[in-house]
């Protein structure tokens, strides 16, 4: 990655994580940073590279945000034989997460996926996703 790409890389996840943030799509994002030109290409190439890293998420209308701030989780797929499945979390320390069957769609085993919780167990029991992404074989 280049010094203009870190650059812009640094710049999008601390506009991200600014306090206030409304979710952007690429224009608005290369708007806020006052790119021009080239920049902007490094940016869509920016924004990839760090969707396919799990350090943000694109949602509805190809907006981006930090996927702790739209209740997402990133992590690998593991599907039982029944047809559910479990994500385990990239992020240490976090206990895995249920799929049911009828949301793993088109996910195979091992996928790196990004899932939105449904909900938090009160008990010992996993938490639930309600959908998943698949993000890369």
């Amino acid at each position: 990655m280049t010094a203009n790409g870190r650059k812009i890389r640094e710049q999008v996840l601390a506009l991200l994580a600014r306090k206030g943030y409304r979710p952007l799509n690429k224009i608005d994002i290369a708007r806020e940073l006052g790119l021009t030109g080239t920049q902007r290409n490094a940016l869509r190439k920016t924004l990839r590279e760090l969707e396919r890293a799990g350090a943000i998420a694109r949602i509805r209308k190809n907006r981006y945000v930090l996927p702790a701030e739209a209740d997402l989780v990133a992590g690998k797929l593991s599907i039982h034989q029944a047809g559910y499945g479990f994500l385990t979390p990239e992020t240490p320390g976090q206990p895995d997460i249920f799929i049911a069957a009828e949301n793993i769609g088109t996910a195979m085993h091992g996928d790196r996926v990004v899932a939105r919780i449904s909900r938090d167990s009160p008990d010992d029991r996993p938490a639930v996703a309600e959908f998943l992404l698949c993000r890369a074989r």
